[in-house]
């Protein structure tokens, strides 16, 4: 064996030891004494200095501690709002219906006499459907393959159903 295939197959052992012991020489040689260090910071304003941070290895966490208050807290998110805005905002946006997406799921359809009959399902329920019959709030306006156009009765509005081509 060479030098160079030694190296790949134990390089990755070579590395380890060698990050171990460079790991175990910092830690004995590091000072463990704790000292002060005295940080200035850039003055904020021209004409009086900041005053020096003073760093050590110990933190006290009670420096972080609010004074207890007898105050309840308060929303962060603010999202109430006074009873004279929301009934402003309710009298200013008026409720638009919008046309629910079809309720019936198609199951086939058959050609007789050049009209078409269509096969509807809903909640385990089959539908037999032609051009002009009603189904609740819906009404089966025309069937041309490859789309059904059902008209929602309520709105008045037209939506398309996919039925497929011709066989």
């Amino acid at each position: 064996m060479n030098l160079q295939s030694l190296i790949k197959q134990y390089g990755i052992w070579m590395l380890l030891a060698i990050t171990l012991s460079a790991t175990a020489w910092i830690s004995f040689t590091e000072d463990k004494a704790g000292d002060v260090l005295i940080v200035k910071r850039p003055p904020t304003n021209s004409r009086a200095p900041a005053p020096p941070i003073a760093i050590t290895d110990e933190f006290n966490m009670d420096t972080l501690l609010r004074p207890k208050t007898d105050e309840l807290p308060s929303n962060l998110f603010n999202t109430d709002m006074p009873v004279a805005v929301q009934t402003q905002e309710a009298i200013s946006i008026p409720l638009q219906e919008q046309v629910p997406t079809i309720p019936y799921t198609y199951a086939g359809k058959l050609e007789e006499d050049g009209h078409y009959i269509v096969f509807l399902t809903k909640n385990g329920r089959n539908y037999v459907v032609r051009e002009g019959d009603a189904l609740g709030k819906w009404q089966i306006k025309t069937i041309r393959p490859p789309q059904m156009i059902l008209s929602y009765k309520p709105l008045q509005a037209e939506v398309p159903m996919s039925i497929g081509e011709v066989n």
